[in-house]
């Protein structure tokens, strides 16, 4: 036994040490990891604990292990880890911004536009420097829709009042489910809700010098996306393709029709409306190779200055413009990083495909947004680059040599297969983890697609921008549609073939650990070992086979609850109440269609009139519709959930209107050990964004 651990363990090493120029790329993940810890805590540490960990510990190690380079990398890894908890806790702090403690019905509001989204059938709007009557402590921000009939011009900066409903970022679904608090909180969104009538002008409010400053450089962007999406919206008379080309400019999905969504999101596309790594590896392209060919054409200057330096420049600079005009998000900003990495590797002649930019870009996004971490559009994003990173740097080199135009045409045809066969498997767990979902033609809607976007719909778009000051843009924004629409067609086609999606169910956070390390060992390793990681993917798709899920939800509002039928299936107390909520607890369980308890009942589940017995075993849940059959319940069952306020004492475990409303919605779960109850109240934590026990939730946003 000692002399297998020695040979493991003299073989880790030989393996660490032959890698040494690897070191390195483990340090964002180190970061990372002292992030996970910091949210996964159950209350927000103290301010100090991230830097005192960072000066005392760390620099006591180097001190004590300073002769010791194997250990020291380590030592930096723990330092990695608290630079990222550390980041964390100022970004919470950072960002603090009052939230709603209630509903707050038909107030009235005054506030400023700062930004303006359009929705399929009406508008959106961001609002800042608020004034709501009756309210003391407001938000920074809310986000307000605007009736469908109201269609008063509005553009960034303009000072507005109308009457509203307002409420908080409603709280998760379901104990473990998506935390919309959290994500509100660190977008510093307070509010959200919807107008009572048509919003009417108000008088702009002086600002001071930096404030005006300020203003135009955070608001110049927000204004330039309105007045494009108003072009592309005009010039484009099918409002599908006009949503779609608005997604490609300027990132924002809201003007896209949920049918176009949903036929997208069914076929694998989704990402094209998501501005990333594609467009702006795209927009970087186009113009790199048409200011270099342009250069080319003037002899006087090709052949005398550093042409492709120059079109590197120009390029970098229109992916900062690019990035800039979609709102500086997460991936894009990743994105921009990476084109940077590379634009910048061909200004001093280097080598532009190698995984440390990709290091530095995680490093940079994960110091200034830690949060971003935990969501669906850091995953997916950096689950594609480093592993189409990882595989271009071994497949990548030397493949470029002279060839006939049939071999030229086969190796981009074979680069596109082996791009978007790699972005779909390395996306593939975090698609489950987040939208419990994936597209099994993916793959091809992909191959069919791609080119298209790249080779004639994303060009016409650039040309568009570029004619839009001169009114010119209709004559690049029309065969932009003709391109448009041949997507939406391969889009609705595929997904509208037999099995184009699998439901499956949801995979907790430790399987996409597990996933998610043993990904970046196979990815940033050279060496045969780094094949270990596939253990651990595997080891964390099994993890979804181990948890049990629960037999009973129930709704923070009291209008809904769902049992667990033996075939593993949700059936629902109603076809209509908290469409929003039964969509989120249908997605968890791998599930598309909604059932109620008179079309399907449950196995386990009998009704008499309004009130229900659902057993396993010898438990016994009793569900109430009112409290008429309150008290002989508390002695029968070994849990009452009674959908109004308790009329008494009860000798069962019991959850009731009142409950609801302080602890968010609840999971049950029967077994032999007797009946466990979980809220969300619990897996929230003491966290700025959480509620306080007597806060209800207003609708999801």
């Amino acid at each position: 036994m000692r002399a297998a651990l020695s040979e493991a363990l003299r073989v880790l090493r030989d393996n660490l040490e032959a890698e040494r120029d690897r070191w390195g790329l483990w340090l964002p993940v180190a970061m990372g990891a002292g992030i996970a810890l910091y949210f996964s805590l159950p209350a927000e540490p103290p301010l100090a604990a991230g830097p005192t960990a960072l000066a005392v510990g760390g620099l006591l190690l180097l001190i004590l292990l300073r002769r010791r380079p194997a250990l020291r990398y380590l030592v930096y890894g723990l330092i990695a880890a608290a630079v990222g908890f550390s980041a964390a806790e100022l970004r919470t702090v950072s960002v603090a911004a009052p939230m709603l403690n209630g509903r707050l019905q038909a107030v009235q509001l005054q506030a400023r536009v700062d930004e303006v989204e359009l929705l399929v059938d009406n508008r959106r709007l961001l609002l800042d420097d608020l004034a709501i009557d009756g309210q003391t402590r407001v938000p920074a921000f809310i986000r307000l829709r605007l009736a469908a009939s109201d269609d008063t011009p509005l553009e960034p900066g303009d000072r507005i009042g109308v009457r509203a409903t307002l409420g908080p970022p409603s709280r998760p679904v379901a104990p473990g489910a998506f935390d919309f608090r959290r994500q509100f909180y660190f977008d510093r969104i307070g509010g959200i809700g919807f107008a009572l009538g048509h919003v009417h002008g108000l008088p702009a409010a002086p600002e001071t010098a930096s404030g005006s400053l300020m203003r135009w450089v955070m608001g110049g962007f927000a204004d330039l996306r309105s007045i494009i999406e108003g072009r592309i919206s005009a010039a484009l008379p099918d409002p599908d393709q006009a949503g779609v080309a608005i997604a490609y400019v300027t990132g924002i999905q809201t003007a896209v029709s949920p049918p176009a969504l949903t036929a997208m999101r069914n076929a694998g596309l989704a990402h094209l409306l998501a501005v990333a790594g594609l467009h702006l590896g795209l927009a970087a392209g186009i113009l790199f190779f048409f200011s270099r060919a342009l250069f080319a054409l003037m002899p006087a200057i090709a052949l005398r200055w550093p042409i492709k330096k120059w079109a590197a420049v120009i390029a970098l600079l229109g992916a900062v413009f690019y990035t800039l005009l979609t709102g500086a998000r997460v991936p894009v900003v990743r994105s921009c990083l990476m084109a940077a990495f590379v634009l910048l590797g061909v200004v001093v002649d280097r080598r532009p495909i190698t995984m440390r930019p990709v290091a530095w870009a995680a490093f940079a996004i994960l110091l200034l947004r830690p949060e971003s971490m935990t969501g669906a559009s850091f995953q997916l994003s950096f689950a594609a680059i480093v592993a189409l990173t990882a595989i271009w740097e071994r497949i990548g080199r030397g493949r470029y040599r002279p060839g006939s135009a049939l071999k030229r045409v086969l190796r981009e045809i074979f680069d596109l297969v082996v791009t978007s066969l790699t972005a779909t498997l390395a996306t593939a767990a975090f698609a489950i983890y987040q939208f419990d979902r994936m597209s099994n033609y993916g793959l091809i809607a992909n191959i069919l697609a791609v080119p298209i976007t790249g080779f004639w719909v994303m060009p016409w778009l650039i040309l568009s921008l570029l004619l839009m000051p001169f009114g010119l843009e209709r004559l690049a924004l029309a065969p932009a549609g003709l391109g448009i629409g041949a997507i939406l067609w391969t889009a609705r086609t595929v997904s509208s073939w037999p099995g184009a999606i699998a439901i499956v169910p949801s995979m907790p956070a430790t399987g996409i650990a597990l996933i998610a390390l043993g990904g970046l060992w196979l990815c940033l390793w050279r060496r045969a070992w780094r094949f270990a990681g596939l253990a651990g993917v595997a080891a964390g798709f099994a993890l979804m086979f181990w948890v049990r899920a629960p037999d009973i939800l129930v709704a923070e509002d009291a209008g809904l609850v769902a049992v667990r039928a033996t075939d593993g299936s949700l059936r629902f107390s109603s076809a209509r109440a908290d469409r929003f909520v039964a969509e989120e607890w249908l997605r968890d369980a791998g599930q598309t269609d909604r059932v109620t308890w008179g079309d399907r009942p449950a196995d386990h589940l009998a009704c008499d009139g309004m009130d229900c017995r659902y057993r396993q075993g010898k438990r016994q849940v009793a569900i109430l519709q009112d409290g008429e059959n309150f008290v002989a319940a508390c002695s029968e069952a070994d849990l009452v959930i009674t959908l109004e306020t308790a009329p008494g004492p009860c000798r069962a475990l019991l959850i009731d209107r009142a409950r609801l409303a302080r602890d968010g919605a609840f999971a049950v779960w029967l077994d032999g050990d007797g009946v466990k109850i979980k809220s969300v109240r619990e897996g929230e934590g003491d966290w700025p964004w959480s509620p306080a026990p007597a806060e209800t939730s207003a609708a999801a946003p």
